[in-house]
């Protein structure tokens, strides 16, 4: 069963992330760009994952995930208590690779396959900007 500090664990793990809040409540972003968010009127967790998953999922898991339009997209509100740990940090990973460029998600992915895990020092590879508007934390 995951908790939002469990997503905000995962989040702030990945590279270029940093966290700041967005209409009261915490959002995860990689050069202004949101991928995740907790909205704070309703309490949903909200990722941006690529569509063809969010399809996938929104058919064999309509119990944990659901669509939600944001603007002229769709976003999904996941009910965080229906997920394990694991698939989190899969569906973080998925939602934070829409906001970076392919190379770097290749390549993150990629350390993560050979690795099973990622170096220590991979965040130093990828600083979050210094100048990352509304940054409160960096990566750890």
């Amino acid at each position: 069963m995951a908790k939002f500090e469990d997503l905000r664990q995962i989040a702030l793990g990945l590279p270029l992330t940093y966290e700041d809040l967005h209409f009261g409540g915490p959002a995860f972003r990689v050069k202004g760009r949101k991928y995740a968010l907790r909205w704070m009127a309703t309490g949903q967790t909200i990722l941006k994952l690529p569509s063809d998953r969010q399809e996938a999922l929104f058919n064999s898991r309509p119990d944990a995930i659901r669509p939600i339009k944001v603007g002229t997209v769709f976003w999904s509100v996941l009910a965080l208590a229906r997920w394990s740990r694991t698939d989190l940090q899969n569906l973080v990973t998925d939602a934070w690779s829409t906001v970076v460029s392919k190379t770097l998600a290749r390549e993150y992915r990629s350390a993560l396959e050979e690795n099973s895990r990622v170096a220590d020092d991979w965040r130093f590879l990828y600083p979050a900007a210094a100048d990352s508007p509304g940054k409160r934390k960096t990566l750890r």
